[in-house]
């Protein structure tokens, strides 16, 4: 009879350390979504764009307008650049200068994918990438994955490319913020040239 009490005193414990344990790690994850899904809108020069709490402005220079990295993984990066352009250009011609000159600055520069897309109402241009970022004399080398957006600016003159940059294998999780960023700056209607 007192092993039977026993047992179930400790069946009792073990199932009270299980449910708070359960309620603790939903808790957390709960906190963690809401902290990491927390963003801003920032104002610069002409657009404003939503950027996730955590991330940090940096100077930026023509033809980029914005330019933000995560403070907690400094690779990871986005930036909104205005390149001019006229609607007689396609997307894919300004695509392929902006590879060109890529491929000009980094020795090892290349081009993953590229194709016209659809996303939501708006056509554009993607252009999926890597290069290698050389580590310093006591660090390895990152090999650094990313994506550019090309849509055609609603004032006609000008194409807007949103650019999302990772270490390898962390890209999938950025952008969800990215498509956060690169959606709350309007472009022109069905972006397409």
């Amino acid at each position: 009879m007192n092993n039977n009490r026993l047992a179930r005193r400790d069946f009792f414990a073990t199932l009270t350390v299980i449910i708070i344990t359960l309620m603790a790690l939903t808790g957390g994850w709960i906190i963690k979504n809401i902290v990491q899904d927390d963003a801003r809108l920032i104002g610069m020069g002409d657009y404003t764009v939503q950027l996730p709490r955590d991330w940090v402005l940096a100077p930026s220079q023509a033809p980029e307008q914005l330019w933000a990295w995560n403070k907690r993984a400094p690779h990871e990066k986005m930036r909104l650049s205005e390149i001019p352009s006229t609607a007689a250009v396609p997307l894919s011609s300004v695509a392929w200068q902006r590879n060109l000159a890529r491929g000009q600055q980094l020795d090892t520069y290349h081009v993953l994918e590229e194709s016209p897309v659809l996303i939501d109402g708006r056509t554009g241009y993607k252009i999926s990438f890597a290069y290698v970022l050389p580590g310093e004399s006591n660090e390895l080398p990152v090999v650094i994955t990313g994506v550019d957006y090309l849509f055609a600016h609603s004032n006609g003159t000008a194409v807007l490319v949103f650019t999302a940059e990772a270490p390898s294998g962390y890209l999938p999780a950025l952008l969800t913020q990215f498509h956060s960023f690169m959606f709350s700056v309007p472009v022109a209607e069905g972006g397409v040239r």
